[in-house]
């Protein structure tokens, strides 16, 4: 039961679903939300490379993977809506 639990709050907690969940209508376009994600995750590679600080360092890793992870989850579900 645990893990259930646990899986919908992952799945919360990430923001393209959050950002895709709270817009007006139907659904997010994935082009525009992917677009956002990718600007998130260019800011983040920009930061590592300016601010070699280790919180700087550590912060803008943990954002930059987040951003993989939705980029994953954004194409995975944009193929099964194509079906």
């Amino acid at each position: 039961m645990g893990g259930r639990a646990n899986a919908g709050a992952a799945r919360a907690a990430k923001p393209s679903l959050v950002v895709g969940n709270s817009l007006p209508g139907s659904a997010a376009d994935p082009r525009v939300t992917t677009a956002v994600v990718l600007l998130i995750a260019a800011g983040s590679v920009g930061a590592l490379g300016l601010y070699p600080v280790p919180c700087v360092l550590i912060g803008a890793s943990i954002v930059f993977g987040l951003t993989v992870g939705n980029a994953t989850t954004l194409t995975q579900r944009s193929s099964t809506e194509s079906d």
